[in-house]
């Protein structure tokens, strides 16, 4: 579809909140590829957890023929520095711009260019200040009640809103509200740069993007 954008729509009727999103059909490409075609493609479409699909499209390839499924195992490393990757954009791109903190661009890349696991571990957990004196509930308990850090105060935030969840029918009605304009102001924002990840988030991949005059012509 020429000139189409990936969208998400929320809607609010009686107090029920509903989500509609659509995407654009970027594994519609894969038609007419052979199936190991489609395999070493399937990476370069999806590139947020890329070599986690890129594992499940061999996985499902090894099935479809009959085959042994290869093990997960055997990518632990890349594994672990994906889930890493996308829990540190969670902590310091997503959470603080929901608070309307300052994001922490580098802190992010600083996850993102470990070179190893331990490196990798231990700026992950720059991302979350404090946690690594926390041994008992009670010392997390307090850590939670007492720390300024965002992945912290956006738990505080929201205990808040499910205790007005658990209010009256009134109350949820306005915590829902409370949710939709967040991810409103989220999705209407327009300071985005895919090259430097600052603002809301967005479809990511070539096609999805678009960047390329030959991808517009094939869509």
């Amino acid at each position: 579809m020429p000139g189409s954008t990936p969208h998400i729509r929320i809607t609010q009727n009686e107090g029920c909140i509903a989500v509609d999103q659509h995407r654009p059909n970027v594994t519609g490409v894969l038609g007419g590829l052979s199936l190991d075609e489609a395999v070493l493609r399937i990476p370069l479409l999806l590139p947020i957890c890329g070599h986690a699909q890129g594992i499940a499209a061999q996985r499902a390839a090894a099935a479809a023929r009959g085959e042994s499924e290869p093990h997960a195992r055997e990518h632990s490393d890349q594994l672990w520095h994906e889930q890493a990757i996308a829990a540190a954009w969670r902590l310091t791109i997503d959470w603080p711009g929901a608070l309307d903190r300052e994001r922490d661009i580098a802190l992010f890349k600083a996850v993102q260019n470990a070179d190893d696991t331990g490196s990798l571990a231990n700026r992950l957990l720059a991302c979350v200040p404090g946690l690594d004196s926390v041994e008992t509930q009670e010392d997390l308990a307090r850590w939670l009640s007492e720390s300024d850090c965002t992945p912290a105060s956006v738990v505080r935030r929201a205990r808040e809103l499910e205790a007005n969840l658990g209010a009256s029918p009134e109350a949820q009605l306005a915590a829902g509200e409370t949710l939709q304009s967040l991810a409103q102001s989220a999705l209407d924002a327009t300071d985005f740069n895919p090259l430097e990840p600052a603002g809301a988030g967005i479809e990511v991949g070539p096609l999805a993007m678009q960047r390329h005059p030959m991808i517009v012509e094939l869509t």
